[in-house]
């Protein structure tokens, strides 16, 4: 898939080349419609970069949401629970159970997840302050899976098949693009080896079922729901072809609802 591949190559640093933000992806994709790329699929992939733009206006509003607040000092891993909102065109986290010496720590790589309807999203925070004891003001939130030019938030049926004992399990695939996706149980407290070696069966809106093999590399909990980033591991060209041709096809089927 050429936009797929002209998309990879310009949202990642190369040794020859640097990354380009989605910004500068958009303008030279709209450059290169019409001659390089097919523009109906060129408007495609501008719609969906402009989501990731726009990601934090249509996610945040004045409903409390619960999330948890993740990130890494003195080589630690530190877990916040809590709630997140937005206030007064602010996003506002409220916690728990707050460290008391949050200050004197070197915080690094802020990440907030937060669930909405079954769907995890995840923010990288550059900057934040503290106005009380359990409540921090978050700056400069940028959607965590930016760079991911086409993975997309779509609820899907499929199975998790451990390859190494045979046993499957249902789950809901709530987010995908052609390098990992997005998954929960569709039972609560499902427990399961996260060592273990996996394979995912996609099971597409169109009756298309794809296998991919890969690993889970992610685990967060946010209430009594535990979501899983799945990461494909050595992915046959033809399989990840189908993904971003069904991934096309269910962005054609929405931008034409609403047209």
């Amino acid at each position: 898939m050429k936009m797929a591949d002209a998309m990879d190559a310009m949202l990642s640093e190369r040794s020859y080349k640097k990354q380009m933000d989605i910004k500068e992806t958009i303008l030279e994709i709209k450059r290169c419609r019409g001659k390089d790329f097919d523009p109906e699929i060129a408007d495609i992939a501008i719609e969906i970069l402009n989501a990731r733009l726009t990601a934090t206006e249509q996610v945040f509003d004045d409903i409390v949401m619960p999330a948890n607040l993740l990130f890494r000092a003195n080589k630690r891993i530190y877990t916040l629970s809590g709630f997140v909102l937005k206030q007064a065109e602010q996003v506002l986290f409220l916690a728990v159970n707050f460290i008391d010496d949050l200050d004197d720590l070197y915080v690094e790589n802020l990440i907030l997840a937060f669930e909405r309807q079954n769907i995890l999203y995840k923010f990288k925070v550059k900057k934040y302050e503290k106005i009380e004891d359990n409540r921090l003001l978050l700056k400069e939130l940028s959607p965590l899976e930016a760079n991911s030019a086409f993975k997309l938030l779509w609820m899907l049926s499929g199975d998790l098949v451990n390859l190494k004992n045979k046993q499957v399990k249902r789950i809901i695939i709530t987010a995908i693009s052609g390098e990992s996706l997005d998954f929960s149980f569709e039972e609560e407290n499902v427990q399961i080896d996260e060592n273990d070696i996996y394979a995912v069966i996609i099971r597409f809106e169109d009756g298309t079922n794809v296998p991919v093999s890969g690993r889970i590399t992610e685990r967060i909990k946010i209430n009594r729901r535990t979501h899983y980033t799945f990461e494909f591991v050595d992915l046959q060209e033809k399989y990840r072809d189908e993904i971003f041709r069904q991934i096309f096809r269910k962005q054609i089927s929405i931008k034409k609802m609403f047209n």
